[in-house]
């Protein structure tokens, strides 16, 4: 009798238990956010690397102006350690003060003495900066900027879109300037800068005298286009393989499409979507940008967010992400450095990417013409308008040599026109040799 009044209150628990845990299964809400894309198989990655938006989107310079002299650094470790300091502070309210400051004084209220500079390579989405910052109030609104300024003498924090003389002020609470004032006192360990003004509402900064900067070597490695085609088609199965010549090979289904270039090393993938009166926000696009590289783990380097861009005639945006190395960009004229993506009416249209991954690397130390050769090499240039020179920067040129190693060379690069450039150390006189 004991027997089968154990047996019934075993099996009663196993009926009770298999209940609850079939109500877990059916209610059960994964916290990890996915990209909503159907087009794309979220089960196959390239590797297994996500980049968050704030590794992503990150500071590329910072200036200090100091006692009427002017330093700087694109060092992470010490922006880095600036926008900790800020990101204490509470945001209180934001203000649109454009129309009182009048257009004579834009430069000195950007860039006068006892303010510090925090700039962005391309604007920054509003959704990114309520990640980064306290904000008191969730609705507070912050318009696109591409550089923080902050006033130290008066305590005061500005955000501000640099181009269209736009500021916005914040309000703030909880500021603690100590730490903030200790870069007046480090700034030997600043780089020394010149002021170049372009107008009277624009000037650029390039850093004073000789430039130690390494020339680097990497080998590579090719990724696997079968990878890409498993990542970014929803139904690898059905895809289709051409080749079109012995370096280009397509993959179809029948609407969507990808070519890769063994030459050129990269890949391009397209996905029609109509055309229509739809266009997403800035901060919409980017994030978007963001997520679809993470679905796929296509973060094969170390590469940061560098301009977004709309065409409202065609209902398209673009966004770039650029490869860093050493804290400075990456360029090269086969695209080999840069992640690009084309979305219209919402929905990504059309991705073009590298086939690489960075591996061994060496490296040598080189010298480089100064900023001021640089821009007295500029100002002798035929037909140069300076109001038509938006930047003036160092990165690094990638080449090829014959032992098919990447070569990194430091270059001065300057955008005119909109248009990335480079300068050859032999044109200003330099005695560095290794530029093409």
């Amino acid at each position: 009798m004991k027997f089968e009044v154990l047996k019934s209150i075993l099996l009663t628990t196993l009926v009770l238990i298999s209940i609850i845990l079939t109500w877990n299964i059916w209610t059960f809400q994964n916290k990890y956010k996915t990209l909503e894309n159907p087009d794309i198989n979220q089960f196959v990655l390239v590797n297994n690397e996500t980049r968050d938006v704030e590794e992503l989107i990150k500071p590329s310079q910072m200036f200090i102006h100091y006692n009427y002299d002017d330093y700087g650094t694109n060092e992470y470790y010490k922006i880095d350690k600036m926008v900790s300091e800020i990101q204490k502070w509470i945001i209180t309210n934001v203000t649109n003060i454009s129309n009182t400051i009048p257009q004579k004084d834009f430069l000195s209220f950007i860039h006068g003495d006892n303010k510090i500079e925090i700039v962005y390579q391309d604007q920054v989405p509003a959704e990114f900066t309520k990640k980064m910052f306290q904000f008191q109030n969730p609705d507070i609104l912050v318009g696109l900027y591409d550089r923080i300024v902050v006033d130290v003498d008066k305590g005061e924090l500005y955000f501000v879109l640099y181009d269209k003389q736009r500021v916005y002020k914040a309000s703030l609470d909880n500021v603690y300037l100590e730490n903030i004032r200790k870069n007046f006192q480090e700034k030997k360990s600043y780089t020394h800068y010149i002021p170049y003004d372009i107008n009277e509402v624009k000037r650029i900064y390039v850093p004073s005298g000789e430039q130690a900067v390494y020339q680097l070597e990497y080998t590579y490695e090719t990724l696997a286009p079968e990878v890409f085609k498993d990542a970014l088609f929803s139904d690898p199965k059905s895809v289709q393989k051409e080749s079109l010549s012995s370096h280009v090979v397509v993959y179809t289904d029948g609407s969507r499409f990808m070519e890769v270039n063994s030459l050129t090393n990269r890949l391009k993938f397209e996905n029609p979507v109509s055309e229509d009166s739809d266009i997403l926000s800035t901060a919409n696009t980017v994030l978007k940008s963001i997520d679809f590289v993470n679905s796929h783990g296509g973060w094969t380097d170390k590469y940061r967010y560098w301009s977004w861009d709309e065409n409202r005639e065609k209902y398209t945006q673009t966004t770039e992400f650029q490869l860093f190395l050493r804290n400075l960009p990456v360029f090269n004229e086969s695209n080999l450095t840069k992640i690009e993506q084309y979305w219209r009416n919402g929905k990504l249209y059309r991705y073009e990417r590298p086939m690489i991954e960075l591996k061994i690397s060496e490296h040598r130390e080189v010298t480089i013409p100064t900023g001021e050769e640089i821009i007295n090499h500029l100002e002798q240039m035929e037909q140069f308008n300076k109001n038509s020179l938006e930047d003036l920067i160092l990165g690094y040129r990638l080449r090829r040599d014959e032992r098919d190693v990447l070569i990194f060379d430091p270059v001065w690069f300057y955008r005119y026109n909109n248009i990335w450039r480079h300068i050859n150390v032999e044109e200003v006189g330099g005695e560095y040799i290794g530029l093409e």
